[in-house]
């Protein structure tokens, strides 16, 4: 979710997917296995670019690896909240889309 953002339907699907996969996982608390298999079926909508864009980022990719093997998986969690906080501007918008594509009431899994 830290790549660049622009008009490309490439872009806004890969932008709205991923924001989608990080609030499905860290809210409602969906496994990557199924993930693989959900952002499979979102990937080909329609979505709107996402602006405002994050002006800066609590934590890069970059500093996950840098960060040493043995501690690495709690800095992909904590990266994943970190970026899913930094598109806060941008959660009402994609907790309605994972809502709306997630199997039984209000998107439970």
């Amino acid at each position: 979710m830290q790549h660049p953002t622009n008009p490309d339907r490439r872009n806004l699907q890969s932008a709205a997917v991923h924001l989608m996969s990080l609030c499905a996982a860290l809210e409602h608390d969906i496994p990557g296995t199924r993930l693989r298999h959900l952002i499979g079926e979102w990937t080909h909508r329609e979505y709107p670019l996402l602006l405002p864009r994050p002006s800066s980022f609590s934590l890069t990719l970059a500093g996950v690896a840098a960060t040493p093997p043995e501690a690495r998986s709690e800095a992909v969690l904590t990266w994943a909240g970190s970026a899913w906080a930094d598109w806060s501007a941008h959660h009402e918008r994609v907790r309605g889309w994972v809502s709306d594509a997630l199997p039984g009431p209000s998107g439970a899994a």
